[in-house]
């Protein structure tokens, strides 16, 4: 296997795991928010917002992601 397969399969391994992490963060946080809005003493409103940002940083990643697909 040359070098250049080599880079190829860890940007892919590398894109994968951050694909599965993200999902990760998304669906704990969306299990436990209920939980975390008490804990940290915050509002149901800025609890969206952090919803939001996830959103948002999909958005912006969706075209330079798939012109790098």
């Amino acid at each position: 296997m040359s070098a250049r397969q080599r880079g190829r399969w860890w940007t892919v391994a590398g894109a994968a795991g951050f694909a599965l992490v993200s999902y990760l963060e998304r669906t704990n946080i969306s299990i436990t928010g209920e939980l975390m809005v008490p804990a940290l003493g915050i509002t149901k409103i800025q609890m969206g917002e952090m919803f939001t940002s996830f959103l948002i940083g999909y958005a912006v990643f969706q075209v330079p992601g798939g012109m790098a697909g």
